[in-house]
């Protein structure tokens, strides 16, 4: 997971970056957010390109979901902060 060329591919040709798979009804988001190999450049590529942190996955409530998120992108950007300076 996280090949940011093919899914720039993917989206040229209308592929539905919010499409829910599997039993667990998963997006790509979700599956990027709980993929511990991921980077955080692959998450902040889906939410630039449409992915809706909105939907449910069902084994994470919505809320728990939008909390991580929030302190998923406060990490990143303190991260490129100290990168900066």
């Amino acid at each position: 997971m996280g090949n940011i060329p093919l899914m720039k591919l993917l989206l040229a040709n209308n592929a539905n970056i919010n499409v829910q798979g599997g039993t667990e009804r998963m997006t790509v988001l979700h599956e990027a957010i709980l993929n511990e190999n991921s980077d955080e450049s692959l998450i902040e590529f889906l939410l630039e390109n449409g992915a809706d942190p909105h939907i449910e996955y069902i084994l994470i409530s919505h809320r728990k979901f939008l909390i991580f998120l929030f302190y998923l992108f406060k990490e990143i950007k303190m991260a490129k902060l100290q990168l900066i300076l």
